[in-house]
């Protein structure tokens, strides 16, 4: 919505001074930035072998508000991915979880590397376990399998998850702490 009311002023401002021309939209109403939770590009083996929810699961160093949800986006990307930020206890049936938060992304055409959207702000709390995953389709866009990726001080990674689409829960394959699947960020 800021970028189209940017580009709208623009216009106007365009057309009521014409010495001065186009303006860029950016110049008028900056993109929201913030801090990359993940600092480093993703890696690792790519698959595209599973249907539901991949990513990993987050513990918060002290509370922060999250406002944009990213993939890594791989070359040759053309699904709409929805990245989405659930809390829940832990891992496994009895750990319901509670979406917070999602978006959605449409990889066609974008850069490889990180890619975000952004979400209301949402506050998570500090020794709460959050998860950030992705959607994935087997057969469809590429993601990475596990991997341990350099991460800010502002939460620890629990572990990678993942999720059936008739779960309400993650899980996590065997013990690989540390790790996420499909490549996943947040900014805050």
């Amino acid at each position: 919505m800021r970028l189209v009311t940017s580009i709208i002023l623009s216009l106007v401002l365009s057309l009521s001074c014409p010495g001065i021309g186009l303006l860029n939209p950016f110049i008028l109403f900056p993109p929201t930035g913030g801090t990359a939770w993940v600092t480093d590009s993703s890696s690792g083996t790519l698959r595209n072998d599973f249907t539901g929810q991949v990513g990993t699961g987050f513990t918060v160093s002290s509370t922060i508000t999250i406002t944009e949800l990213g993939i890594w986006v791989v070359s040759g990307s053309v699904s709409v991915v929805t990245v989405s930020l659930y809390s829940a206890a832990g891992y496994g049936i009895s750990n319901t979880r509670t979406l917070l938060k999602s978006g959605t992304i449409s990889t066609t055409g974008l850069p490889v590397g990180w890619n975000y959207v952004s979400i209301t702000p949402q506050s998570v709390s500090s020794g709460t376990t959050y998860f950030v995953s992705r959607s994935v389709v087997s057969s469809g866009d590429q993601w990475y399998d596990q991997y341990t990726p350099t991460i800010t001080s502002a939460a620890t990674i629990v572990d990678s998850a993942y999720s059936n689409p008739v779960d309400n829960y993650f899980s996590k394959f065997g013990t690989s702490s540390g790790k996420m699947y499909g490549g996943v960020d947040f900014k805050y």
